[in-house]
């Protein structure tokens, strides 16, 4: 069965943390039967996502960071605008990499929500949609993993998550303590994608691994056997695991 006709039988709803300056690219060709959250706290990229997606009713755009509390927090904008966080980079390191685009320009205060507030409490993402939820995050990736505990539970079946090998950010997660996470919340990880490498280290290194994206599934989908676990274990194939 085609992935539209999938999506056509059983509505699933896209959230994207971090979305920069677009929906995640095995996405975007079918935008028009998903239910989408976009969040993004840079207001350029912000400001450039409403403009691209103003004509499609089922995109919410916010412009707003996401973590595990709600308020207001310092958003540390550097010379690379995909390289924003709300940790601090970690620079005088980074800049040993020659990596000197996660220099620190200025920082801004920024609106912070959680998951499960925004789920539960503020309405803007409907829980009762099978979800997909990615995650891209520059460091505070595990933050929003445990703010959303709840709505992961009971709504999320596939996770993209951002993965670093080289530490960026303070108090940046370890590879390690994101695997934690998944395990404990029923998830196993069917395939990392979207690699990046750093080349020619200053140790004598040619080649490490910088970060990558992971996917996860929700494990209980292959317990109990019916038409829409069936129909929700095709889709992700089709979006990520078929080429």
């Amino acid at each position: 069965m085609h992935l539209t006709e999938l999506l056509n039988i059983t509505k699933i709803q896209f959230i994207d943390i971090g979305t920069k300056d677009g929906i995640f690219k095995p996405l975007e060709n079918y935008k028009q039967f998903l239910d989408i959250a976009l969040f993004e706290p840079n207001k350029k990229f912000f400001d450039s996502l409403e403009i691209k997606y103003q004509d499609y009713s089922n995109i919410n755009v916010f412009n707003l960071a996401v973590s595990n509390f709600k308020g207001q927090a310092n958003f540390y904008q550097t010379k690379m605008n995909s390289a924003c966080s709300l940790l601090e980079p970690l620079s005088s390191e980074l800049n040993k990499l020659n990596m000197k685009a996660f220099n620190v320009k200025e920082q801004k205060e920024v609106e912070v929500n959680f998951l499960d507030n925004l789920v539960y409490k503020e309405n803007k993402i409907n829980y009762k949609l099978p979800t997909i939820l990615k995650i891209d995050a520059q460091g505070a990736d595990l933050k929003i993993l445990e703010g959303g505990k709840k709505f992961i539970s009971e709504s999320v079946f596939g996770i993209i998550c951002e993965i670093s090998f080289i530490s960026r950010y303070k108090g940046e997660p370890k590879p390690y303590q994101i695997f934690e996470f998944m395990e404990n919340n029923g998830f196993i990880l069917i395939k990392f994608t979207n690699h990046k490498y750093l080349e020619n280290l200053p140790n004598g290194l040619k080649e490490k691994l910088f970060f990558s994206d992971g996917i996860f599934i929700k494990e209980n989908l292959f317990g109990e056997i019916n038409e829409t676990n069936k129909n929700l274990i095709n889709i992700i194939n089709e979006l990520f695991l078929i080429q």
